[in-house]
């Protein structure tokens, strides 16, 4: 049974480890890796990268994981920034309240208090100000990549030199799209599970044109071409994606890739063993089995800091910014057509009618997606047609999200001002 459903089967312990001390073995870095370098302590950064140089021979970073980790540095560097700034909001706006929330009556009663408490708040601000000075600010100014030279995109150019894949052709990348859409019908990874929200982004690069709801599937697709060109048969691929169209996940705790993966890597590959490890489970393995030098909490530092960037920021920001404009444009126009509706029936028959109407809509914009995946199935319908088909399917999945959300607000309002009609 093992010969004919081997992506159920994982390796065992023995086989990892012998996959990572393998000289032969490709070690492959998703973006959010490359990224979470921005989100850790200096000490946490220069351990993992004495790690990665230690393996550099071995590591490979897939094209669009360059291109990725180039379009979304900046905004990374810029968001690590902030929140060590919000920080010290933070524990301003906390300690400002813990003496606003003193009981007035009781102070009322004691002049020498209101002073020495005055006293005590003076020095916990200085005390503040000195920790931000050289615990926050310090940090904020060690990843100023926005206004100073990034010498750690430096360091990471130095390791990359020689092991970035190939740039694709636009034929290429189109390929990819349709072969997209029809695996994403069968909810096969990777990147089934951002299509939602990235179905509407779409950028260019070098004269190519890119569709962000496949980002996955093109870095998926040029790992498998490397491992066949180059004859590779472990791969020990490196992400902090914890989605469903990477990981099979039981108890909220990831046990592999799915399997969907894995037959595939065998079947188009010949890979014969490949792994799929988040960071710290990297580290772990390559500190048992590798002699690899990095202490336990910038392990868990780099886990923590890998998943906060396992998102592309410009993707979540640009699709953020519309769909939150749009949510409250939506609010603010049925909020005002729930108050009128307190002196006028006709408003709520109107609210029940677009209810009603958004559900039609929403039915037919999906029947008429289910109609165009029959056409990709079709192989007898030219490439040109195709990226035809997967243009219009595209916009209506915008359509039909968009509508998704205009259905919820109007349930959600109704369902909030329910009591005061």
């Amino acid at each position: 049974m093992k010969d004919k459903f081997g992506g159920f089967y994982g390796p065992t312990e023995q086989e990892i480890d012998e996959a990572y001390k393998d000289a032969g073995t490709l070690f492959v870095f998703d973006t959010n890796i490359l990224l979470s370098l921005y989100r850790c302590e200096e000490s946490t950064r220069r351990q993992f990268l004495e790690v990665w140089g230690n393996l550099k021979e071995q590591v490979w970073i897939p094209f669009h994981v360059c291109l990725e980790y180039q379009r979304n540095r900046l905004a990374v560097v810029q968001n690590a920034r902030t929140s060590l700034k919000d920080i010290n909001k933070s524990l301003s706006t906390k300690l400002d309240k813990m003496f606003t929330e003193l009981n007035s009556d009781t102070l009322s009663r004691y002049s020498n208090l209101r002073s020495e408490l005055e006293t005590l708040k003076t020095r916990l601000k200085n005390t503040l100000s000195d920790f931000n000075e050289s615990n926050l600010e310090a940090r904020r100014s060690s990843i100023d990549f926005v206004n100073s030279h990034d010498d750690l995109r430096d360091r990471i150019d130095e390791l990359t030199e020689g092991r970035i894949g190939s740039e694709p052709n636009q034929d290429a990348i189109n390929k990819i799209n349709i072969a997209g859409a029809i695996r994403y019908k069968y909810r096969t990874g990777p990147g089934f599970a951002d299509a939602p929200k990235k179905g509407n982004d779409r950028f260019s690069f070098n004269g190519i044109n890119y569709d962000a709801q496949y980002s996955d599937l093109y870095i998926w697709m040029q790992i498998i071409d490397e491992a066949k060109e180059k004859e590779i048969k472990k791969i020990i691929y490196i992400t902090n994606d914890e989605k469903e169209d990477f990981y099979y996940q039981i108890n909220n705790q990831n046990r592999g890739p799915i399997e969907s993966l894995v037959t595939e890597m065998k079947r188009e590959a010949n890979v014969d063993i490949f792994l799929m490890h988040q960071i710290d489970s990297f580290l772990h393995h390559a500190v048992k089995s590798l002699d690899a030098k990095i202490d336990e909490p910038s392990i868990i530092e780099l886990a923590a800091s890998a998943a906060v960037a396992a998102t592309p920021i410009i993707s979540n920001a640009i699709s953020g910014a519309i769909l939150g404009a749009t949510a409250n444009t939506f609010y603010s126009a049925m909020l005002s057509k729930i108050k009128t509706s307190k002196n006028s029936h006709i408003d709520i028959d109107d609210l029940i009618s677009e209810h009603e109407n958004i559900q039609n809509k929403i039915l037919l914009a999906k029947n008429e997606i289910n109609n165009l995946d029959l056409q990709l199935d079709d192989d007898s319908i030219s490439l040109e047609e195709k990226q035809s088909i997967c243009r219009v399917r595209n916009e209506l999945q915008s359509e039909a999200t968009f509508l998704d959300v205009r259905l919820d607000v109007i349930k959600d309002y109704i369902k909030r001002n329910l009591d005061d009609l």
